[in-house]
């Protein structure tokens, strides 16, 4: 009876044989620690730049007193515009009185009076929305004269130049203050008035 031999492998082998599973997967172990490693690395943080704040001057009106009509004079002059010699237009020109600076605001009331200190009957245009505030000062020795000046324009006039005088007064006055037109002469009648339109602008600065 015949023996069959089977061939014998050596440990070393053998050995071989059972490692390689085992040191490929100690490979792919690796390489699969490092390529996750390299995926949770942490992104780099982007840098937020942040404009410089920018600061807003405020420009303040200078706390000026409110002129009252008894620190404040007026005259008017007035000059035909129109080839017809019925459309005079001008200026009210204020003067501070007193012995401080004060301030005038907005679109003063206009009162046309005949000569004979009869109001004549004329309408006054709403002013404009612009509003400013003019500081008037005293004249030498207490200040620089700094005055104040309103322009004034009829739709049509039949009246002489110096046949009327104005009264004007600004919001928060109780009394209003005589605007002379210069030396009095001839007459206006509420008749040749009846219904005209006076335009008044806002008060602003003026050098005197």
């Amino acid at each position: 009876m015949r023996r069959r031999f089977e061939p014998r492998t050596s440990g070393r082998t053998a050995t071989a044989r059972r490692s390689g599973p085992a040191l490929g997967a100690v490979v792919i172990a690796a390489g699969s620690s490092l390529l996750l490693g390299a995926c949770s690395s942490p992104a780099p943080s982007a840098t937020r730049t942040t404009a410089p704040a920018t600061s807003l001057t405020t420009t303040t009106v200078s706390d000026v007193a409110l002129c009252s009509a008894s620190s404040v004079s007026a005259s008017a002059d007035f000059t035909y515009t129109a080839s017809s010699g019925t459309s005079p237009a001008g200026a009210v020109v204020f003067r501070d009185t007193g012995t401080a600076p004060c301030a005038l605001r907005g679109v003063p009331e206009v009162q046309a009076e005949s000569d004979g200190g009869q109001s004549l009957p004329t309408f006054e245009a709403p002013g404009p929305a612009n509003i400013t505030t003019a500081v008037l000062t005293p004249g030498p020795p207490s200040g620089s004269g700094t005055q104040a000046a309103a322009s004034v324009t009829f739709s049509a006039w039949l009246c002489g130049v110096n046949s009327f005088s104005l009264e004007v007064r600004f919001p928060g006055w109780a009394n209003s203050v005589p605007a002379p037109t210069g030396t009095t002469g001839g007459s206006c009648t509420a008749a040749q008035v009846t219904g005209e339109t006076i335009y008044v602008s806002p008060v602003t600065a003026v050098t005197g």
